[in-house]
């Protein structure tokens, strides 16, 4: 599963360890300082379309992750790898579009079970009345708790609304439903 511009694999400025997560290949760039990774990390655009300006293609959007020197890109689908290495790097910095084959994203499902679990209810009984993807001011995912402390990050998501009987909630996410708040 290599990227390609013109038929060669994308630069990074430095050369991809393939590596091989759950059966799935991974690319890990490292550089020499958290800088020159930086510096790299800020020519990939928000689409992974190019690179320093330059066009590349991938089989799929990638997912890519930054931490200290490291780069990590993923160009697959597999929700087990990327959640693998949220828990190991984070969240991503760019997230494919989600390809939904069931009725909604995964988000969803983990808004309506913590909705289900809070309320002591049978998770059929909780009806989703809409979802739109958003950009979380912090790691609290915007419902900080009383004293809680925020990273001041910008956080991928999800604001999902649900009805349970004749009563309106509000569930903050993340992109894949591993951390949920309910308003």
């Amino acid at each position: 599963m290599r990227a390609s511009p013109a038929g060669a694999e994308p630069t990074l400025r430095v050369p991809a360890l393939p590596l091989m997560v759950g059966g799935e290949e991974v690319l890990v760039y490292e550089y020499a300082t958290p800088e020159d990774r930086q510096a790299v990390s800020a020519s990939i655009s928000l689409d992974a379309a190019t690179i320093d300006g330059t066009a590349v293609e991938w089989p799929v959007t990638p997912t890519v992750w930054v931490s200290g020197r490291l780069i990590v890109v993923y160009p697959g689908q597999d929700g087990g790898t990327i959640l693998l290495l949220d828990g190991l790097l984070g969240d991503p910095i760019l997230v494919q579009s989600p390809v939904v084959d069931e009725p909604y994203p995964p988000a969803v499902a983990a808004a309506i079970e913590a909705l289900s679990q809070r309320l002591g209810s049978d998770p059929t009984s909780i009806q989703v009345t809409g979802f739109e993807p958003v950009e979380w001011p912090d790691a609290c995912l915007g419902l900080p708790e009383e004293g809680e402390q925020c990273a001041q990050a910008v956080t991928p998501g999800w604001r999902i609304r649900l009805t349970a009987g004749d009563r309106a909630y509000e569930a903050h996410t993340d992109l894949l439903g591993l951390r949920v708040r309910l308003k």
